[in-house]
């Protein structure tokens, strides 16, 4: 009896403490997004930078590793809804891309999410309004738009992953 008090307790503390922690604002739903997510904010000082702006925004994202990308796509970033005072987006990582690229995909995507914060696009004609005045058309992609911010961005976490790897290596040796 007395044992089952104590974890009874210990679950009401469990719950009670879960429940006065937010939900981050950036949301890995899967293994592979998780470890993209946790490296880049390990290794990446742009991509903490980004996660950053999002917990200070009303955008909640969602990342979650595809295995049905499009041939030649790494990354999609998608506005899904508002509701309440929230906005929702989602991001898809190609599964199969090596972890550098996936990485650097996410902090592609995570800027087009940054985008969307910053902006008052509260449906998806608003973000559609909003990419065709900050940024250009993919060609022979519907309604896919570009920003040289989030080109910016991939590439810089890009750089600063290969330099922590030449970094490791010539300490190592």
């Amino acid at each position: 009896m007395k044992t089952s008090c104590v974890l009874g307790v210990s679950m009401v503390m469990v719950a009670v403490t879960a429940a006065a922690q937010p939900l981050p604002r950036v949301r890995a739903l899967d293994l592979v997004s998780t470890m993209a997510l946790e490296r880049g904010r390990e290794e990446s000082p742009r991509l903490r930078a980004l996660v950053a702006e999002l917990v200070d925004s009303d955008v909640i994202v969602h990342v979650v590793a595809s295995p049905t990308l499009s041939a030649g796509v790494i990354g999609t970033m998608r506005f899904v809804a508002r509701l309440g005072g929230t906005r929702y987006v989602r991001i898809d990582l190609a599964a199969l891309a090596g972890p550098d690229l996936r990485v650097a995909t996410l902090a592609h995507e995570l800027q087009h999410a940054c985008e969307i914060a910053r902006s008052a696009a509260r449906s998806h004609a608003d973000v559609r309004d909003l990419y065709r005045a900050i940024g250009r058309a993919v060609p022979g992609a519907r309604d896919a738009f570009e920003t040289d911010g989030a080109q910016r961005a991939g590439s810089d976490v890009w750089g600063e992953l290969r330099g922590l790897r030449r970094t490791a290596r010539t300490t190592d040796q």
